[in-house]
């Protein structure tokens, strides 16, 4: 079912009901949306939009991490270190492939900041014929290991991602096209109660 672009798509209604779905009303239709496929569309537009000329938040961290990298993953992070201060990363190059983690982006915990360093560095090494395409997967690749973490929602979690969701470019679809959420018409509830 398409919603029509006339329509208000102001989510109403908003309940979580368990495993990671909520209800909705959206356009006047009852949808049921997967909250960690909403969470990765969400996270991507925004990294997207931040490679795309935006600047992301970065959060300091307390103590800066030292990691130390290949000398591939150290030349790629220098070809794109403005993406990455662009996404919210602080990064002090030094010698000899080490480098100081002085800062990541707001939305993404310390914990396991060495990991997604490494897997975005990954993303950027697989051979991309348009730079576009690079910071797509960029973007898709943060987006994607912070939507992954999180497990657990509350209903307040429900109402703060339904807005943010049908601000989104697709709300309907992830960035790799897999489904968001289902919409349930006054006609599938006639075919079920028949």
């Amino acid at each position: 079912m398409e919603l029509e672009s006339a329509v208000d798509n102001t989510p109403t209604a908003v309940h979580y009901i368990g495993r990671g779905y909520a209800t909705m009303i959206i356009g006047g239709t009852l949808s049921i949306v997967d909250l960690a496929r909403a969470t990765e569309r969400i996270h991507f537009d925004r990294y997207y939009a931040s490679l795309n000329g935006g600047k992301g938040v970065s959060q300091q961290l307390l103590f800066p991490q030292t990691l130390t990298l290949s000398d591939a993953e150290y030349t790629l992070l220098e070809e794109w270190m403005v993406d990455f201060a662009a996404l919210g990363f602080d990064i002090t190059l030094r010698t000899a492939g080490v480098i100081d983690i002085n800062g990541i982006p707001s939305d993404i915990g310390a914990e396991n900041i060495d990991t997604t360093l490494y897997q975005l560095l990954q993303t950027l090494a697989l051979p991309h014929e348009v730079e576009n395409i690079r910071r797509e997967q960029l973007a898709l690749t943060l987006a994607q290991s912070q939507s992954t973490k999180r497990t657990q929602y509350t209903q307040a979690d429900a109402e703060a991602i339904a807005p943010q969701l049908v601000e989104c470019s697709d709300f309907k679809h992830t960035p790799s096209g897999k489904s968001i959420m289902t919409f349930i018409t006054i006609d599938d509830i006639q075919q079920r109660l028949a």
